[in-house]
């Protein structure tokens, strides 16, 4: 008869042992020669107890009078436990001999002085520790009770119920992280908190990373390792606490033999470098290095990572060539297996660590022969797909097979260091794909800074354990399993849909990734609706979630969710701002810019109260919003109201495209499945469990779509999981067939870190295309057939076709499309036309190639090219300054408002000042941080924001500019570009080279009209000085025209008390200037004198009774944006939002708040500031800035520079007259009596005052003016 198994309640029942009740508790024992992690473990649970109870038990060794107790212990190590065995009292048979296994048993009589007892027996010291663990587990104790706040439901009463639980051994032998890219978030949190003695990661942080290991039933670690961090072996406090908790040590692919390179070989003794880290020319010392880590670990659990790398993630020096390295790393592989022959009597006995990555993975496909007995680690391209699993070969090793899996990531093409959104669907197909190929023997998870990935690492910990228990067909539920023990079962189901939704958004671009994916306006659009419900949902459960878990719901749920949807808000929102104002919409950009900086906002307080405002302030320095300070987690660029095209354009329409997902398919053949939650669509569509066949296309399993066209050309994109092939023997085929036509074989196999793979992993798919050429509207079949296993359907991306009228690009651009090559001659596909093509001119002199020719012209290497040709320009280098061009005289082209487009590419690290022209008008291909030293005085700029291209997978994106072509005007368009690094360093190799085609041009409207504001006749007539252009050169007044720094209070202007420093005047230093100088106020040696202005003072005599409107340009330094304001007397407007001055406005000032979140220092690019002011007759004119040295809260801010400004441009618009004559605060008849009065004085005499149309006269016009006013 099957026997129940052990489980814990607050409920007693037959047979059951009171472990807490009456407010008394039972001990646990422990026998005094088990290991040191047994009693560890007993106090952790001992402590888990009280936390849900409020009663401890006491830990012993002594059985003296007990009565009923939980014993603890290991067998053959434990004498409780192995005279329990020895009477047959426990099963010790079922878990003896096994991996990390352990029993739960109920015992009658265990021993004298005890009458019952809950036995906890471990295979192994690990194994009775996750055996004591199971216990909390059952007490409903989360792992994340310390890591993440999560506080146990309380019960007065404990009960362990039941009769025996043996377990499972571990599917993955080996499971455990690995500490990384720390450098923002867990050594400073560590350095300035739990370990504050050892000011970096210590023995205290550690002690909390293998409790973790433990709770989750992990065993292995590899510590941090960056720069930043000390070397886990160099201090020597930490090593009794990997005793402690018996974990086993490892080592990333580049710190061979537990040696944390980046601090140890640059230390004394070792004082090494880059340079002499060289297996060449430095053997002796490199062999002494690792021997002496060798000799210290003996007697630590340890693994070996074998092999050589560079000093940190860089490829191994000292061998040229593939073979070379062959020959190399067989060498060094010898030498590190005698040092452990030496010191551990037999290598093939100890656990070593083979990672072929990068080179390394070239040598070993070279031939490079590992000993058998080493674990052959493999690796995922960083994102998450596993880029080669193991053959029959190398699934037989003795050693087994590994895997080194990422959750969090620093590099190529970009991070993701900030949240972590891996689904659960995602990780289990990849890993058990990975368990079912034989990798069973280690799986490592870099997990960065352990947070935010609590959930995602638990899972991954989870499937280690049990790998049959998540399986890709059931890996969707986690989320409800994960929720109902974290949160309990009245909101699971509710926390697992915010969960399920977070990640679906993610797998389509992670929060860290949306700004380098393409999306059209419609999905942006739909994605911000998505994720402002997703907020939504999570806003209504926290209200329901009790106190005592409010910290851990922030952390695990509502920052994540928050942080992302805020990232996809300012993203989208900016660049759509910068859209409409392109298009002259003013009031939706505007709007859309104050969205996407108040989204910003919000993302800065969210990790403000992450760090100070939850668990007491526990997590300070924990989290970042802006790891590594990439521009991306920046503010972009939005709209301001000087940007805003003052002529209303037509937006285009966005393309048609039909998206069907892969489970609305008509018909299949094989063995498909659906996998919820994977892919961007949310369901993928998959042979599973692997066909490891390759089947030809007749014999292939397929799926069947209908689709539908149009007349025209209609591009049809089978969407996949942008995975690998499963091993070396495999591709990644798929096989198209349109409307019963020819199928057509593609491959989806990509090269990591190279191509097109670096757009794939960040748009969440790989895609396989087909055209078909449709003569009408209907629908038709797709036939989508699976050549090769792995491949994972998202979903059908029908784009439809697009006319466009191309009469007037036709007419005024020769060559449009670069379909001609140099000599005029059409350029066949297939052909190179080298030199520069028909009809177009170029300035900059170009460099041949290596092969002696020209390394420009024409051909068809692009993915998207118009036509059959795509012009590129390159040169090594490239020319200072560089134009492919043409010119349209003003006899071809009327006046009025035109957009030039093209399709461009730019190679992403390699932009340096690339864009689309017309006249002064340009577009850059990046982002504007790409730009902020390479912008050039007199042009107009904006961005089209691209992340830029790989050589693999040339895309080719859409750029557009406008401009304004007035009566006699040329128009020269076209691509600019230069050899000048954003860094102010020239490029020696081909950086700003491009690929670009299909120019168009379109008439959008008639000349518009001239925009009020730049009237600037008020402005010179009333300002001194207004831009900065001017500086006294000892009394002779003269501009500054090259920008030279000139120190002081600038010429035309005052201040109000003594400035601190000389850090203040102009200079050309900011990134969009309105000609060459800005003014700046940088305190230094003192904060801002009280009452600081920089201002002008316009006399009553001077300025004409009216309203007015006052701008200015202006930089604040962000988080230091103090109370920087425009003024005009008491009207102001400060430069960023409400919330930034709650304590710090000043009584008396009419207050507005221009929105902007503040510059980082060295991107000094100014923005737009206005401020309205109504001037009565008698009244002076007093403008300018206004700052001090004040926080939000009101007290002085520590640093002095806060509240520092750049400033330029001011000026002054009338907008209307003063129809307030008698100043009784309002409009009526009486005014309208003040100018009968002065028309009746002598004609010559003449009031200003009283002349509100500006006729030169006073007359009844004034009189109607105030009538029309007063009907308002």
């Amino acid at each position: 008869m099957a026997q129940s198994e052990i489980s814990i309640s607050d409920d007693s029942s037959e047979g059951s042992i009171a472990i807490v009740a009456d407010g008394a508790a039972i001990p646990i024992l422990v026998s005094e020669g088990d290991a040191e992690v047994v009693g560890t473990i007993a106090q952790c649970v001992a402590s888990d107890i009280e936390a849900v109870t409020g009663t401890k038990p006491q830990v012993s060794t002594s059985t003296v009078s007990v009565g009923v107790a939980v014993i603890a212990g290991t067998l053959g190590s434990s004498e409780l436990v192995d005279n329990l065995a020895a009477d047959g009292k426990i099963d010790a048979d079922a878990v003896a001999g096994k991996w990390e296994t352990y029993g739960l048993q109920i015992v009658d009589n265990p021993a004298d002085n005890i009458g019952k007892a809950l036995v906890v027996f471990g295979s192994t010291p690990r194994g009775t520790a996750y055996g004591l663990f199971e216990l909390s587990r059952q007490m409903g104790v989360s792992p994340w009770i310390w890591w993440a706040d999560v506080a146990p439901m309380k019960k007065q009463e404990l009960y362990a119920c039941g009769e025996k639980t043996i377990s499972k051994e571990p599917s993955v032998k080996y499971r455990g992280i690995f500490i990384n890219d720390e450098d923002f978030a867990l050594q400073p949190w560590a350095a300035k908190g739990i370990d504050k003695q050892y000011n970096n990661i210590g023995p205290n942080t550690y002690a909390k990373v293998m409790e973790l290991l433990l709770r989750l039933r992990a065993n292995t670690l590899w510590p941090a390792m960056h720069a930043c961090s000390r070397a886990f072996w160099d201090n020597k406090d930490n090593l009794p606490v990997a005793k402690k908790y018996d974990i086993m040590l490892g080592s990333s692919h580049c710190e061979q033999m537990l040696r944390d390179n980046e601090w140890e070989w640059r230390r004394a003794p070792w004082n090494g470098t880059n340079d002499d880290w060289n297996y060449v020319t430095n053997k002796t010392k490199i062999q002494q290095y690792w021997e002496e880590r060798v000799a210290e670990s003996v007697g630590y659990d340890a693994m070996y990572t074998v092999g050589m790398r560079g000093v940190h993630d860089w490829g191994i020096s000292g061998y040229p060539s593939t073979q070379d390295k062959v020959n190399g790393l067989t060498e060094i592989i010898g030498f590190q297996r005698s040092l452990l022959d030496k010191y551990m009597d037999d290598a093939t006995k100890v656990p070593q660590l083979f990672i072929p990555y990068k080179e390394v993975l070239d040598a070993y496909n070279a031939g490079l022969q590992v000993p058998d007995d080493i674990t052959l680690c493999w690796v995922d391209d960083n994102h998450g797909y596993i880029r080669q699993l193991p053959v029959a070969s190398e699934q037989a090793r003795s050693g087994g097979n590994g895997i080194y899996y990422h959750l969090s990531y620093w590099g190529t093409p970009y991070d993701y260091l900030w949240l972590c959104s891996h689904s659960p669907s995602l990780i289990s197909y990849e890993l058990s794909r990975a368990y079912a190929q034989g990798v069973q023997t280690l799986w490592v998870i870099n997990v960065g800074d352990i947070k935010p990935a609590e959930a995602e690492l638990e899972f991954c910990m989870d499937l280690a354990w049990d790998v049959e228990r998540w399986t890709p067909e059931n890996a969707f539920g986690y989320s409800r399993y994960w929720a109902e023990k974290t949160f309990g079962p009245e909101l699971a189901e509710r926390i697992a849909e915010i969960k399920r939704e977070y990640y679906r958004l993610a797998a389509a671009g992670k929060p860290e990734h949306v700004f380098a994916v393409e999306f059209t306006d419609a999905e942006k659009d739909a994605r911000i609706a998505d994720y402002e419900a997703l907020m939504a949902k999570v806003d209504a459960v926290k209200g329901a979630v009790p106190a005592e878990l409010q910290d851990a719901f922030f952390q695990l749920i509502e920052y994540p969710v928050k942080g992302a949807a805020n990232m996809n808000i300012k993203t989208f929102r900016a660049a759509e701002s910068m859209k409409l104002a392109s298009a002259g919409e003013r009031d939706k950009a505007l709007a859309y810019a104050a969205e996407a900086r108040r989204a910003y906002r919000n993302i800065t307080d969210l990790t403000a109260h992450y760090n100070t405002g939850i668990a007491g302030g526990k997590w300070n320095g924990m989290m970042s919003h802006k790891p590594r300070n990439l521009a991306h987690f920046g503010m972009p660029e939005t709209a301001t109201a000087t940007s805003i095209n003052s002529v209303k354009m037509e937006m285009d329409p966005e393309a048609e495209y039909t998206i069907i997902p892969a489970t609305d398919y008509t018909s299949m053949n094989g063995s498909f499945v659906t996998l919820e939650g994977l892919g961007v669509s949310d369901r993928g569509v998959t042979v599973w469990p692997l066909d490891m066949k390759k089947y030809a296309v007749s014999r292939a399993p397929y799926l069947e779509y209908d689709i539908p066209v149009k007349a025209g050309k209609n591009t049809v994109s089978v969407r996949c999981l942008p995975t690998f092939p499963v091993n070396t023997t495999y591709d990644l085929r798929v096989a198209l067939s349109v409307d019963g036509g020819s199928a057509k074989t593609i491959s989806l196999k990509t090269t990591a870190m190279e191509g097109k793979w670096n757009q794939t992993v960040l748009q969440g798919f790989n895609d396989a295309t087909i055209d078909y050429t449709s003569t009408e509207e209907k629908t038709v079949k797709l036939k989508v057939s699976v050549l090769d296993p792995g491949v994972v359907v998202s979903d059908i991306y029908v784009s439809l076709p697009v006319e466009e009228d191309l009469t007037l690009t036709e007419q005024l651009i020769e060559n449009y499309d670069f379909e001609y090559n140099h000599d005029g001659e059409l350029n066949a596909v297939g052909n190179i036309g080298r030199g520069i093509p028909a009809g177009w001119s170029s300035e900059g002199e170009l460099k041949k190639g290596s092969n002696g020719l020209d390394s420009y012209g024409v051909n068809q290497d692009a993915t998207n090219y118009h036509g059959n040709n795509v012009c590129w320009i390159n040169s090594v280098p490239m020319p200072s300054l560089f134009k492919l061009y043409q010119t349209i005289p003003s006899d071809k082209i009327e006046p009025g408002v035109y957009r030039i487009r093209c399709m461009l590419w730019v190679e992403n690290s390699k932009k340096t000042s690339c864009r689309l022209y017309a006249n002064n008008n340009v577009q850059y291909y990046g982002y504007e941080s790409d730009y902020t030293n390479l912008l050039i005085p007199g042009e107009t700029n904006t961005y089209a924001g691209y992340a830029g291209g790989e050589t693999g997978n040339i895309v080719l994106r859409d750029m557009q500019v406008y401009v304004t072509i007035a009566e006699g005007e040329n128009l020269e368009f076209g691509i600019k570009t230069g050899n000048k690094k954003n860094d102010g360093t020239t490029a020696t190799d081909n950086a700003g080279w491009f690929k670009v085609d299909f120019f168009r041009i379109e008439r959008v409207s008639d000349m518009p009209q001239p925009n009020p504001d730049d009237d600037l006749s008020l402005t010179k007539a009333l300002l001194t000085n207004y831009d900065f252009e001017l500086w006294n050169d000892n009394g002779n007044i003269v501009e500054n025209t090259d920008g030279t720094t000139r120190r002081y209070t600038p010429y035309g202007w005052n201040i109000v008390g003594t400035f601190p420093g000389q850090s203040y005047g102009i200079n050309k230093d900011a990134s969009n200037p309105h000609l060459t100088n800005v003014c700046w106020f940088l305190p230094q040696g003192g904060h801002f004198p009280e009452g600081f202005e920089l201002y002008q003072e316009i006399p009553d005599e001077k300025i004409k009774p009216g309203r007015y409107k006052v701008q200015c340009k202006l930089w604040v330094e962000e988080d230091y944006l103090a109370t920087t304001r425009l003024f005009a007397n008491n009207n102001v407007q400060y430069y960023g939002m409400d919330i930034d001055y709650k304590n710090n406005l000043t009584e008396g000032e009419n207050n507005t708040f221009a929105g902007y979140i503040g510059g980082m220092n060295g991107n000094f690019l100014l923005q737009d500031m206005e401020v309205y002011v109504d001037v009565a007759p008698g009244d002076s004119l007093r403008l300018g800035i206004r700052a001090d040295g004040r926080q939000s809260d009101g007290t002085m801010h520590p640093e002095q520079k806060n509240g520092w400004f750049k400033v330029d441009y001011f000026r002054i618009n009338k907008l209307s007259p003063y129809y307030d004559l008698n100043g009784d605060g309002k409009i009526s008849t009486a005014d309208i009596q003040m100018i009968i009065n002065e028309m009746k004085k002598s004609a010559d005499v003449q009031n200003i005052d009283y002349d509100l149309n500006d006729d030169g006269k006073i007359s009844t016009a004034d009189i109607q003016m105030i009538i029309n006013e007063m009907k308002k």
